[in-house]
């Protein structure tokens, strides 16, 4: 499960570095909020500015990689240790992974994109990242009990 969301974060890091502009021009729209409903009282937050907009951007692509790098090194030292009792001690790289990725959604998109910018059609797919990411910080959270890793 944390080898998928490896997976998830670099097809996410490497779609944002590869279509650049319309990935990019997703996080100019939030930041510029040209596409919100232009309620004069919360206009005053939007920012015009494209060096703070590609700054933005390249924030959330690092993010990403950051994210997959921990949980990819997380990934390695759980398979090599998977037989052994030390398994459960060596979670922290893949938990710290996980919580890494899953800030990314409810900080960048939910808090600052969503409630701050006042975008709300990124909140519906943050979501259902959230509820990935955090499904497996769960259940790899969870104690192993003695007969786990007898398989």
């Amino acid at each position: 499960m944390l080898l998928s969301i490896v997976l998830f974060f670099l097809i996410a890091g490497f779609g944002d570095v590869i279509d650049y502009q319309s990935n990019f021009s997703y996080v100019q729209h939030v930041l510029s909020m040209d596409t919100t409903f232009q309620a004069p009282s919360l206009m005053n937050r939007a920012t015009k500015n494209p060096t703070v907009h590609h700054l933005f951007y390249w924030i959330i692509v690092a993010w990403e990689f950051i994210a997959a790098s921990l949980c990819l090194v997380g990934s390695i030292v759980l398979i090599k240790h998977r037989k052994l009792p030390s398994f459960h001690s060596v979670k922290s790289l893949g938990l710290i992974g996980l919580t890494v990725g899953f800030l990314l959604y409810i900080f960048a998109f939910i808090t600052v994109g969503g409630e701050w910018f006042a975008k709300w059609n990124g909140q519906e797919k943050s979501h259902i990242f959230i509820t990935m990411i955090g499904i497996v910080l769960i259940f790899l959270a969870m104690p192993e009990n003695d007969n786990a890793n007898k398989f």
